[in-house]
């Protein structure tokens, strides 16, 4: 309060606004102050001269008696020894009570714990020697040492059996996109990859890769960039694996709808505005996501027993507008529902390798993956170790899923084998997998048309 007044004064006598006209302001200040001494100014050096009298409390000589005062400063003034302190004299701790522990929390394990110890203090409050034996109270009394206890960690320990399974998911999906892709452009060239959308399937391979690495984010302590980058990896990752299996979703619906040449041997360029505005759509939530939230952490309370203490975790919704998780949510809800509907209406168009039937059912293991991921975060009660461990090994499941049932059949085909529901004369990279010729693509996948057509036809009968 007394330093802005000087400040003030100097910067109204300043001859100029600059450092030494300030300085020089400054150097001349002599206001009367409510301070000890009664008024403020500057010596040579700039140290504020304040003439006050600094008085302790002490013992007479032999520590007996009663307390009389004693002048420590200024030096001139001096009525005793120098100031020193004094072992608490006056008022001592009541035997045996509450007061004589104190409890401490480590640092968290390998075994993603941390252990709450309590320890013994003497009577002037500093450990015992032997934390755990009593050295003032009476260890049999009622206030003896509570029991140590170990409370779970709020994050992934880099050396725990959950980073071990985190990284073993993270390396075994990397693993299996970089061998599907590999496969690929092994028989890119292929009769039966060569119409079979091998753009697209590039882009789920990499993709797919992207959520399996995104699980090794989950591990680790929760500092602000850890936590902003998880966010960021698990909504874009599986953002954009999503909108890829919308592409693929959309191919067979057309082609259901509509079993023609032209639309069997569609550009993968025709799907771009599916593809396009569903990742464009999650790239804007996620973006808005990282401007509106101001921390990713927060320090939360945590509870064990009769003990609190304090514990670093990510903050998902609690610092940001509701409104932003839940656009997240209806997003993934919405696209995944919209796949599931189309995917099922069109799994049995392609009689040819059945790749209709195995698209449905990569959409549908990433939806229901997510619907379990749901409830089990949303209404059971799991530690943060749990959740964080849960959502990772979801997003690789079914990022997984989706690489494999995805790349089956056209891969199966390309090399010769055969895979559920595919027929023996049907496979093999002889077998010309988009003929020229309007007829034969008709026949082959006239049981879409046929389903559709009766579909059709029990709608109006019903009507």
């Amino acid at each position: 309060y007394e330093a802005m007044h000087v400040a003030l004064a100097a910067l109204e006598q300043a001859i100029s606004l600059d450092a030494q006209g300030i300085v020089s302001a400054l150097a001349a200040t002599d206001l009367s102050s409510f301070l000890p001494g009664g008024r403020i100014k500057f010596d040579s050096i700039g140290q504020v001269y304040g003439p006050f009298t600094m008085a302790q409390n002490g013992q007479r000589g032999g520590g007996q008696g009663g307390l009389i005062p004693f002048i420590v400063y200024p030096d001139e003034e001096k009525s005793g020894p120098p100031f020193s302190i004094y072992q608490p004299f006056s008022s001592p701790r009541p035997p045996c009570s509450a007061d004589f522990f104190a409890y401490s929390v480590s640092e968290c394990t390998a075994a993603n714990i941390r252990r709450v110890e309590y320890y013994y203090l003497d009577d002037a409050n500093a450990t015992c020697a032997n934390p755990t034996i009593s050295c003032y109270c009476d260890p049999a009394g009622v206030h003896s040492r509570p029991v140590n206890f170990e409370a779970p960690c709020e994050f992934i320990h880099l050396d725990s059996n959950e980073a071990v399974v985190a990284r073993a998911a993270a390396f075994c999906g990397t693993a299996l996109s970089a061998l599907l892709l590999g496969l690929l452009f092994a028989s890119w060239n292929s009769t039966a990859l060569h119409h079979g959308q091998r753009p697209l399937l590039v882009l789920i391979s990499l993709s797919t890769a992207w959520c399996s690495l995104s699980v090794l984010t989950m591990v680790g302590e929760n500092t602000e960039s850890a936590c902003q980058l998880r966010i960021w990896n698990t909504m874009l990752s599986a953002g954009l694996t999503v909108s890829l299996l919308l592409g693929r979703v959309v191919y067979w619906y057309r082609v259901w709808q509509n079993p023609s040449t032209e639309t069997l041997m569609a550009h993968p360029l025709r799907l771009a505005a599916p593809i396009g505005m569903s990742f464009s759509a999650c790239s804007a939530i996620t973006l808005v996501w990282m401007l509106v939230q101001p921390e990713f952490t927060k320090v939360e309370t945590q509870i064990v027993g009769t003990e609190a203490f304090d514990v670093r975790k990510c903050d998902v919704v609690d610092s940001i507008p509701v409104v932003v998780p839940i656009l997240a949510a209806v997003y993934f809800s919405a696209t995944l529902l919209h796949c599931v509907l189309l995917a099922y209406q069109s799994k049995d168009c392609d009689g040819r390798y059945f790749e209709s039937w195995y698209n449905f059912v990569a959409t549908f293991n990433v939806a229901f993956v997510c619907l379990v991921l749901a409830v089990v975060i949303g209404l059971l009660e799991i530690n943060s170790v749990g959740k964080t461990l849960f959502v990772g090994i979801s997003l690789w499941w079914s990022a997984t899923g989706c690489a494999i049932f995805s790349f089956m059949p056209r891969i199966s085909a390309a090399f010769g084998i055969r895979v559920f529901g595919s027929k023996p004369n049907e496979m093999g990279s002889s077998t010309n997998a988009a003929s020229t010729n309007s007829e034969n693509v008709l026949q082959k996948y006239v049981h879409g048309r046929a389903r559709r057509q009766t579909t059709k036809s029990t709608n109006n009968t019903e009507s």
